[in-house]
């Protein structure tokens, strides 16, 4: 009975244990399937900073170029020379000047004077200098010129270079232009006298070559700008002017009265600049003539312009 009882047992113990090792079986299998079907992410290693500096790209810088200097102002110089032939007494036909010769003359007697129009703003000097420059002028229009004793020197020769829309300005006893200055401008006038006599300070001989005959012709006047039928487009120290060069006379034109009207004005005396007031734009005509000291009148001359100034 015993025996038996054990046997029984021994045989539950047995079947349990095969019971229990299934189910074992069936449970490691079910975790391996579900291990094997579960999707394992992909791990992506983390970079670690290093420690050498990223570098950095250098900085571009433009090239620098100076801009070009832009001259705001101009310059005007006056040059003068004596052309007189050395020992070299005048006569007629013999001509005692030459064009190439450039002594220098340093007489204070001359003025060098520059004037600003319309405004009339004026820089003079009378420095015995044969040049003068004057810089750092603003643009506009200037008369420049020298003044000079007619006595003693006699004007042969006159030019300007870098003058924009110049005008001759030989009046009596001077020599200059009227031009427009810009911006940038170099103008360069340059004047050349013959000595009245070859011996400047002596007086001049009573007979001879050098003496003169009573004078018994009239003089002569030029009026320059504007031309017969031309037109004044600008006014000179506000007033509506003609230009005029010295009157040719034997008498020489320090000793030469000119006169002159526009339209139906009476005459005036005038000399150099024949100005008026006042004149409207559209056609005028001037009426003008000499007389010189030995009383020889030169005849009325007439012609007609055109007043055409902006603004006027």
């Amino acid at each position: 009975m015993l025996l038996q009882n054990q046997l029984k047992i021994l045989f539950f113990t047995a079947f349990l244990m095969i019971v229990v090792g299934g189910i074992s079986s069936t449970l490691v299998h079910s975790t391996q399937n579900k291990i094997a079907t579960k999707t394992i992410p992909t791990l992506i290693p983390t970079s670690t900073p290093s420690n050498t500096p990223t570098p950095t790209p250098s900085k571009i810088y433009p090239t620098w170029t100076p801009k070009p200097t832009t001259s705001t102002t101009g310059t005007i110089s006056i040059h003068i020379a004596d052309g007189s032939i050395p020992n070299c007494w005048g006569s007629e036909g013999k001509d005692c000047f030459d064009p190439n010769l450039d002594n220098p003359i340093k007489d204070d007697s001359m003025e060098f004077v520059i004037k600003k129009e319309p405004d009339g703003q004026e820089i003079k000097t009378k420095d015995p200098v044969s040049d003068w420059s004057v810089k750092d002028l603003k643009p506009g229009r200037y008369r420049a010129f020298v003044s000079y004793k007619f006595l003693k020197y006699k004007q042969k020769k006159a030019e300007c270079q870098g003058c924009q829309n110049s005008i001759w300005f030989g009046v009596e006893d001077t020599c200059g232009y009227v031009f427009d200055l810009n911006a940038g401008d170099n103008v360069k006038i340059s004047c050349k006298f013959e000595n009245s006599s070859a011996y400047i300070g002596k007086p001049l001989p009573t007979n001879g070559p050098a003496f003169r005959s009573p004078d018994t012709t009239a003089p002569h006047t030029n009026v320059f700008y504007p031309q017969n039928g031309g037109e004044i487009t600008n006014k000179t120290d506000g007033k509506v002017c003609a230009y005029m060069s010295a009157p040719w006379d034997d008498s020489g034109p320090g000793n030469v009265e000119t006169f002159y009207k526009f339209d139906s004005e009476e005459y005036r005396k005038g000399i150099g600049y024949l100005c008026t007031d006042s004149l409207a734009n559209g056609p005028h005509y001037l009426s003008f003539y000499s007389k010189d000291q030995s009383g020889n009148t030169e005849s009325v001359q007439t012609f007609y312009f055109t007043v055409n100034i902006p603004g006027n």
